[in-house]
């Protein structure tokens, strides 16, 4: 079983904005939200990138997973997974 009370603080919905006032001239909005998953054990977290600008060249389109769980041995692990192959 995950250790819920350990990380029952990130659970919920958390919103991040940035502006165009730092050196890349770039600015973002994204959201990212944490609920527990598969009857508690795991923690799934979902963000994406709800508005952004920067260069050209820079593709602000971006969306995540995050599944925190318990291991075999016990320890917590994470598997991350984004829309950008990583």
């Amino acid at each position: 079983m995950l250790r819920s009370e350990a990380l029952a603080f990130l659970q919920g919905t958390w919103k991040a904005n940035t502006n165009a006032s730092g050196s890349s001239g770039g600015a973002a909005s994204g959201t990212s939200t944490f609920s527990l998953d598969l009857n508690g054990h795991a923690l799934q977290r979902t963000s994406s990138v709800d508005q952004g600008s920067g260069p050209n060249s820079l593709d602000c389109d971006h969306h995540d997973q995050l599944t925190a769980y318990v291991d075999v041995t016990g320890a917590l692990s994470a598997l991350y997974i984004d829309s950008e192959g990583q």
